[in-house]
């Protein structure tokens, strides 16, 4: 994956690539020759870490910094401001709703790179994520696929419970009884 405990993928508004960079040894990342008052999206990962705290920052000088805090897959960060989005992953087995443990969900604020933010469901198939704006939520993995839905956020509370009933169909030997 890198050289160090994992990477940092950068978006830099107005261009349509992802880049990214090595986390070191120490937690540490520098992103070089930003445009000055560029604003960017950054999204970290690490093996057994999520990020479900939206992280975007103008850059403003040669020594901008920001941290991104990364915390254990199947938990989320409490310290997280601005707006939240959270739910359960779920499919319908007999009737009745079966939480998915285990399973990756994302959010994208653009149409195309990296998360915002990711995580992955607990024991109760839940997520929860928090910053954001506008965009697309991610759920599920058949060697890769995830099932997709846009998402509108509207105020500082937003619940989105993601049905994988038809997506779980479509590639049952990812999806053993649970």
């Amino acid at each position: 994956m890198s050289n160090g405990l994992g990477l940092v993928w950068y978006f830099v508004d107005g261009d349509t690539r992802v880049r990214m960079v090595n986390i070191d040894t120490s937690g540490r990342y520098s992103i070089p020759a930003l445009p000055t008052g560029s604003r960017i999206r950054l999204t970290a990962f690490s093996l057994d870490l999520q990020q479900t705290c939206a992280v975007y920052t103008v850059f403003e000088g040669v020594d901008t910094v920001q941290d991104i805090k990364l915390v254990r897959s199947g938990t989320h960060d409490v310290t997280c401001e601005g707006p939240t989005l959270s739910g359960v992953v779920f499919r319908i087995v007999e009737g009745a709703m079966r939480p998915l443990k285990g399973q990756r969900v994302g959010f994208y604020s653009a149409s195309r790179g990296a998360w915002d933010v990711y995580a992955t469901t607990n024991a109760d198939g839940r997520f929860e994520f928090a910053g954001l704006s506008r965009g697309s939520v991610l759920a599920g993995d058949c060697s890769d696929a995830m099932d997709s839905k846009p998402i509108e956020i509207g105020g500082n509370t937003n619940v989105v419970d993601f049905d994988l009933t038809a997506f779980v169909q479509s590639c049952p030997w990812m999806f053993l009884p649970q």
